[in-house]
């Protein structure tokens, strides 16, 4: 008994995670499953295999051998949680450093609300000048998706969703790919930011407001910074970027992103052409969603470019702790310098004068001024090769119909490709 219900929990596909646990040993399975929902597909999956003998019973039963057995959960994403305050709560006995920790967590989580909701009260008072945006990746979108039994079995394409959210005009922009195209990284953040501020540039706008995550590898980090000092020195524009606390980083993306997702429940969607269609039409009322079709010309590289900056020492001669700030802050007529602060509760800004980076030839240098991007990916993304069979499994049983099997068969795979889904936070 205990055999089979582990071989058959270790048939599901691993989930595709939105934040990355680099750590844990622990296999996340989609969230949409139940135990009741998995042992019900176990009862399938004996009698398609004629299994008669040694079988779990119920669904206590069942889930009593996994628990024992395996390291699995339910993926839940992390920004439904806070794991300081749920400590906290369940802390008996705090140490004055837990309570002061605790302390500056929830000044900051309160202060972070308290400015966003004033940006976006002075962006809607003068929204042809200021733009509030808040982003943020949306779950990867599974491809194929329908309620059919044999996809919890199957890796699937991904097909990702970045959107921007226009707080002052309530505008989505929803910048998709799938896996192929590009991947989650800190370019292809900067990419998509720079297509939108390039957008807004030309509607008249001098001001920029963004708030997300603290999502390190995507959001709060060198290469979006780079594009920022970028932006506000070819376009003379002010750019202001506020992180929100960990734990607490519900926004207005997320709403965007639920919609999305109630209206594709019970859809069944065969291609990332598809996905794109659902979000455009998701919302009822105007505006609708914008969408944004990446294509592999918009994804820049700027990482490419970061060694025309200093990086590593604010003008207190203090290294620069990336991770840990919560502002950063560029103005059209001072781009060669970053404000920024690790608390919301600081009075002062740190400085960072990023300039030119002193150990750059004269060539180098010169070269520096040209800033032509180049762009991230030449060619189509691999995927591995166990995810393209699967997915061709699924068209030769014609899960997926025939007119969509020359798209699934045309997909490059490799034996070296790696999962592109684990990258991000």
């Amino acid at each position: 008994m205990k055999e089979n219900v582990i071989q058959h929990v270790k048939s599901f596909a691993p989930i595709e995670s939105h934040y990355t646990r680099k750590d844990s040993n622990k296999q996340y399975l989609d969230c949409e499953l139940t135990f009741k929902k998995m042992y019900e597909l176990y009862i399938i999956w004996c009698k398609d295999l004629n299994i008669t003998e040694n079988i779990a019973t119920s669904v206590r039963q069942y889930k009593d051998i996994i628990n024992k057995e395996l390291n699995i959960a339910f993926y839940i994403p992390k920004k439904d949680q806070c794991d300081l305050c749920h400590a906290m709560k369940n802390n008996t006995t705090p140490t004055n450093d837990d309570k002061l920790k605790h302390k500056a967590h929830m000044e900051n989580k309160n202060l972070a609300r308290t400015f966003k909701n004033a940006d976006k009260i002075e962006a809607q008072s003068n929204p042809s000048d200021i733009c509030t945006a808040m982003f943020d990746f949306q779950k990867i979108n599974n491809t194929p998706h329908a309620e059919i039994s044999v996809l919890y079995y199957k890796r699937k394409l991904s097909v990702y969703n970045f959107t921007v959210f226009d707080a002052a005009l309530k505008e989505a922009t929803c910048y998709m790919w799938d896996e192929t195209i590009a991947r989650r990284g800190a370019n292809e953040v900067a990419s998509c930011l720079f297509s939108f501020v390039n957008d807004k540039v030309k509607d008249g706008v001098k001001d920029f407001r963004f708030w997300s995550d603290n999502c390190a590898g995507q959001n709060r980090n060198r290469i979006v910074f780079f594009m920022y000092l970028y932006v506000s020195n070819t376009f003379k524009v002010d750019v202001c970027h506020r992180f929100l606390e960990k734990g607490h980083t519900q926004n207005e993306a997320d709403s965007v992103h639920a919609l999305i997702e109630r209206t594709a429940k019970n859809k069944i969607i065969y291609t990332p052409d598809e996905w794109y269609t659902l979000v455009r039409w998701a919302k009822q009322n105007s505006p609708p969603y914008r969408v944004i079709e990446v294509n592999q010309d918009l994804v820049l590289d700027f990482k490419a470019w970061l060694h025309t900056k200093n990086w590593i020492k604010d003008t207190n001669s203090d290294k620069i702790s990336w991770n840990k700030i919560r502002e950063v802050k560029v103005q059209g007529n001072n781009p060669d310098v970053i404000e920024f602060k690790y608390n919301f509760f600081e009075e002062n800004y740190r400085i960072l004068n990023c300039g030119n980076n002193l150990k750059l030839t004269r060539g180098r240098k010169k070269k520096e001024q040209e800033l032509i991007f180049e762009k991230l990916y030449k060619n189509p993304i691999p995927i591995t090769d166990v995810k393209y069979k699967d997915l061709i499994s699924l068209c030769d049983t014609l899960i997926i119909p025939n007119k969509y099997h020359d798209f699934y068969r045309n997909l490059k795979h490799s034996t070296e490709a790696q999962d592109t889904d684990n990258e991000g936070c």
